[in-house]
């Protein structure tokens, strides 16, 4: 699976959406932002005491928000694609790898991202 970035999930604020306790969600004008992935971690504050902070894989999606959309930001994020037009040429070319039989390593590599985001969305509730 490819690895992806994670950034420290926001516990508190407005437009947030939390499910089992974490942020699942963050709303802006034209866009939300969904968090998968999350991890908990222990950390050292400043002041030398201990606390947690969760952290997890920022996905921007344009609104209305839909499962596709997230998929597709998630190969955008994961493969450093920069647009739409970028990862309908990324997807053919994989395709073609897959038909041909060469680099099956990145073929299976994407699909298990792709896997992995899907189980992902499907635990934060985006269904369809």
């Amino acid at each position: 699976m490819k690895q992806l970035t994670k950034e420290v999930v926001p516990d508190s604020g407005a437009n947030l959406v939390f499910k089992d306790g974490i942020c699942v969600s963050a709303e802006a004008e034209k866009t939300v932002v969904l968090y998968i992935g999350h991890e908990t971690e222990t950390v050292t504050r400043e002041d030398g005491t201990e606390g947690t902070v969760t952290r997890a894989v920022a996905v921007e999606v344009e609104k209305p928000v839909t499962r596709a959309k997230a998929i597709n930001a998630v190969e955008r994020i994961a493969y450093g694609l920069e647009s739409v037009e970028h990862l309908a040429s990324f997807n053919a070319a994989l395709a073609r790898k897959a038909r041909n039989g060469e680099d099956l390593e990145e073929v299976q590599e994407h699909d298990e991202t792709i896997d992995w985001a899907k189980s992902e969305f499907t635990r934060i509730g985006i269904t369809k």
